[in-house]
């Protein structure tokens, strides 16, 4: 059986950068240190990123005691391939599918400065994955506001081995279902790229009504792609883009009943045809990842068997970020053998098209 982690992440470094335009930007991001380590914000035009204090903010690793993964930093900062690779080897892991981490908050307000900052990130990545390019496959981040640009990113990033986009749950002001987004969606069909809707703070108006350290990360950004899935699926955007797949990660499964009734309720009402969970995931071609502290049969009963993945979250932190998620999943015995394995291979292959 070969695992194939569906969502890992690298840490970036200022390595990253390498690539971003010197003459527009002369002054690259700098990650920014407490004493000799370094922490997760960086300075940018004066600013410092992702929020640091107030509404908004983010909660560093120390003030919630959770600690990162024991993995090696130059693994965690794809700096060392080799050493990434054996993590995985420790992991068990064949290959893994990588998202980032600084993205998944909201960067700059500038559209140019986002275009050269998606830019150097994904030459960083493509040249990175090539060390290894049957075992590290990679999320190219499109540059949202400029749908040109993001289009040009796609196609560079599909020759370089990439395998889906990466998006968050709302971009800006802007719902998943928007036709703004139609011809991203159009263009990752047609190079066989994955819409991976990932958590993140995609909407900057929604993160800052939120306190992480009284409210938690839930309405922040653990809530935005349920509410992707729900617009995804009430306007029928896989309708529209035949092939298309999206994947809805790191929010968990268990609330695939949920948001699943609540679209039931408002089809019944209008005398359209209930949604039965397991055929709408596959004949709308919908992925959702699973952690291993979830209701797995639960899951498996409205989702099926061959539309669940898993991940490590490699090079994170807390409930989603788990070393040894495959021996602690083959260990359950909630759902048959055949079932974990699908879910543990099969499925992030047929997913990513690997």
């Amino acid at each position: 059986m070969e695992i194939i982690d569906a969502d890992a992440h690298v840490r970036e470094s200022e390595e990253v950068w390498k690539f971003l335009d010197k003459v527009k930007y002369p002054a690259s991001p700098v990650q920014l240190t407490v004493g000799r380590k370094r922490s997760g914000y960086w300075a940018l035009n004066g600013k410092i990123f992702p929020k640091p204090m107030g509404k908004g903010a983010i909660i560093r690793d120390e003030e919630d005691g959770r600690g990162e993964l024991d993995v090696s930093l130059g693994g965690s900062e794809m700096t060392d391939v080799e050493s990434r690779l054996r993590d995985m080897d420790e992991c068990q892991v064949a290959a893994q599918v990588i998202y980032p981490t600084l993205f998944l908050s909201w960067m700059t307000d500038e559209e140019a400065l986002e275009v050269a900052l998606c830019r150097s990130y994904n030459r960083f990545m493509a040249e990175a994955c090539t060390k290894a390019p049957q075992r590290l496959r990679w999320a190219v981040i499109p540059p949202l506001r400029n749908i040109s640009e993001s289009i040009n990113e796609m196609r560079f990033a599909k020759e370089k081995g990439a395998v889906a986009i990466f998006v968050r749950g709302m971009e800006g002001s802007r719902t998943l279902d928007d036709p703004y987004f139609f011809p991203v969606y159009e263009e990752a069909m047609k190079l066989g790229l994955v819409v991976a809707v990932h958590v993140g703070r995609g909407c900057p108006d929604m993160a800052n009504l939120f306190d992480v350290k009284r409210n938690t990360n839930l309405g922040r950004i653990r809530i935005l792609p349920l509410l992707a899935f729900n617009d995804v699926v009430w306007n029928a955007i896989p309708e529209k883009f035949p092939g298309l797949k999206f994947a809805f990660l790191e929010a968990c499964s268990q609330w695939v009943p949920y948001v699943l009734n609540e679209l039931n309720r408002r089809r019944v009402a209008r005398g359209m045809k209930a949604f039965v969970g397991p055929d709408l995931f596959r004949d709308y071609r919908l992925y959702v990842s699973y952690e291993v502290d979830e209701d797995l049969a639960l899951v498996v009963k409205y989702v099926g068997e061959d539309n669940v993945v898993i991940g490590s979250d490699y090079g994170h932190h807390g409930a989603s970020a788990v070393k040894d998620y495959v021996s602690r999943f083959i260990a359950r015995n909630d759902v048959s053998a055949k079932v974990i394995e699908k879910i543990l291979g099969q499925n992030s292959r047929d997913l990513y098209g690997l």
